[in-house]
Order: structure tokens, then sequence, then C-alpha cells
């Protein structure tokens, strides 16, 4: 394991932020990397403030793996940086089982005209609704088929426990929209603090 020690100047200029971190690895070449201890030595800033850290993703190039950048701010401590500004990941989202995901993609309305457009068809290549094609792989997804028949047995069944699931399309949006105003607030609230708070440069 090596350890690497950072120092950065504090807000009033008469102490230091001391940060040791650690990188470590196996003999597969498999790395990880965290912080072992990290101080505010000034004895006047300890008093009013505490360390924060925001990761910064960022995309590398298709042959290097996607990085991080690791700020950090000494914040007020009656503030805090911790705080939500991105969406929640929801179970459908995350392919789960075929009803779970057709009734979160899709309204009950969608479903009922995908049913028609299979019976219609008679074959998944012939379909003309982008629901039912949808639906089409979404069920090969989980059932590694594409007949019609079990399809339509399928979606017929959401259908009819659709107000059941907790995450059906309606309740979704609902909750999106209700999720997108809240963000924004936080984000404001984030950027405010941020602008109390103060950026540490770090020297290694």
């Amino acid at each position: 394991m090596r350890e690497t020690k950072e120092t950065a100047t504090c807000r009033c200029g008469k102490g230091k932020v001391v940060i040791v971190r650690y990188l470590e690895g196996d003999d597969w070449n498999r790395f990880r990397e965290g912080i072992l201890s990290e101080t505010i030595e000034c004895v006047e800033c300890r008093k009013s403030y505490h360390i924060e850290h925001i990761c910064k993703h960022y995309n590398c190039m298709p042959w290097d793996s996607d990085g991080e950048i690791d700020v950090v701010y000494l914040v007020p401590n009656d503030l805090t940086l911790d705080i939500c500004t991105e969406a929640k990941s929801l179970p459908f989202e995350h392919f789960v089982t075929f009803d779970i995901n057709a009734v979160g993609r899709f309204t009950k309305e969608e479903l009922s005209l995908a049913v028609k457009d299979m019976m219609d068809n008679k074959f998944s290549t012939r379909l003309k609704d982008n629901c039912s094609k949808s639906l089409v792989e979404l069920f090969y997804r989980a059932n590694k088929s594409k007949k019609l028949s079990n399809i339509i047995q399928a979606v017929n069944e959401c259908i009819e426990k659709y107000d059941s699931y907790e995450w059906n399309y309606s309740r979704v949006m609902e909750f999106r929209n209700i999720e997108r105003d809240q963000i924004e607030k936080n984000k404001e609230l984030l950027n405010r603090n941020i602008k109390k708070s103060f950026k540490l440069f770090f020297d290694e």
C-alpha cells in the first residue's frame, strides 16, 4: 500500500489542512484508493469548519476508464455540501422482470394498443407500434422468446394488475416531476453553501 500526504493552507492562512490518502493493488492489477485520515491542524479554523468532498466525474478516452476529481472544501459547521442533486434510480431502470419494466415504461393505454397491434399483425417482425416492438425486446431479455401469444398474455396480466404496481408509468411521472423541482432547489442550496465554503488546494 502506498500512502501520500497532501497539505493545503486553511481559510485563515495561519495553518494547514492535511489529508493522507492510500493506493493499494493486488496481483490481478486491481486497485482501490481512499483516505486514511484528514485533519484541520489550524485551531481557529477547526472551531468553525469541517471537511467535505465533492466528487466530479469525467469521461476518459475509450481505452481508459472513467475518472473523477475530488474537490475538497472547508465547510461552515452549520452547513453541508451533502445535498442530493441527482435523480433516484427506480427499479424498472435496472432490468428486473418483464412486468415491472412494462408498467414502469408505458401507460395502460399504450399497453392496450400494443396488444391490439400484436393481435392484428400476428408476427413480431410485422409490428407497427413502437411500444409493442419495445415490449417484444423486453420480453426477449427476460424469457429469450419472441412468441407473441406469450407476450400478449404477459402484457394483459400487466394491464389487469397495472394499478397495483408501486412504479407504474403514471406514478413514475408524478414522482419525477416532484423530484425535478426538489433537485433544482437542492442545486440552488448547494451552490449557496459552496459560496460560503472555502475550496482547498493541495500540494503533495
